[in-house]
């Protein structure tokens, strides 16, 4: 019971503990910019805050993703090694054993039942490490619908600012568009255009970012692509304004990890 109750406690407050910073600093952020569109679209250097705030809360939104999907993998590869030591363990309460009867023959009672103990505790120990497993599952799923919510309501914020900015004057799409450049000096590897990635699977992918031109503002869009080892782009992020393409490559990580094989 103890390896149960410490595993189950350590995920359940690490996943609480971010789960209510979430509430507090994504969900509530998020009302505050949504209430900016309410009446009028704001004029473009508050959209422009409101992109960068935008990707903040995102890139917060994928680490706590990160860790579910995290936990998520490791019971998937622990149950994988308790159904490995649980065949071991059925073999070995197979194998007879003499015992010696009379002395001198066979393997002394006392240090059979000392073998039968030991098999005994470590079939206790693995049922307990598998309510472990299916209580963290528990607790990954139920936190799905809270990210779902999070997710509705950044997808409503991007709309929104899709929508304000086709109708920007050219003049304040140029103004949105200079704010929104990639800065010229790419001093880290988030900012990189091309990144290697190794999936936790295992495979090796490119990760690209892309330019794309809004065809009615003439406006710079933005998008993460992951190319296999021969070139094929397998997977395209969404398309986004942002000047900080960390957040288009972190964004991208999580779903290779989750949706390629």
């Amino acid at each position: 019971m103890a390896v149960e109750s410490k595993l189950s406690a350590i995920v359940a407050n690490q996943l609480g503990s971010m789960q209510g910073a979430l509430e507090v600093q994504v969900q509530q952020q998020l009302q505050t910019e949504l209430v900016k569109f309410a009446n009028q679209c704001p004029p473009v250097d508050t959209l422009k805050t409101v992109i960068d705030i935008r990707n903040s809360l995102l890139n917060v939104t994928n680490l706590f993703r990160n860790k579910t999907s995290k936990f998520q993998n490791f019971t998937s590869r622990l149950e994988s090694i308790v159904q490995t030591l649980r065949t071991i363990l059925t073999i070995l309460r197979t194998i007879p054993i003499p015992t010696s009867v009379p002395p001198g023959v066979g393997i002394p009672i006392a240090l059979t039942n000392k073998y039968a103990e030991i098999l005994f505790n470590i079939l206790r120990f693995l049922e307990s490490v598998e309510k472990d497993i299916q209580s963290i599952n528990s607790l990954v799923a139920s936190i799905n619908p809270f990210l779902n919510n999070v997710r509705n309501s950044l997808s409503t914020l991007d709309s929104l600012i899709t929508n304000c900015t086709r109708e920007l004057s050219q003049e304040e799409q140029s103004t949105l568009n200079s704010l929104t450049q990639i800065p010229v000096s790419i001093g880290s590897a988030g900012q990189s255009r091309t990144i290697e990635f190794r999936s936790d699977s295992g495979i090796d992918y490119t990760i690209e970012i892309i330019s794309e031109t809004d065809s009615d503002l003439n406006t710079p869009l933005r998008r993460a692509v992951a190319k296999n080892n021969n070139g094929v782009v397998v997977l395209r992020g969404e398309k986004s304004y942002s000047s900080d393409t960390e957040v288009l490559v972190d964004e991208l990580k999580f779903r290779i990890n989750n949706q390629l094989p």
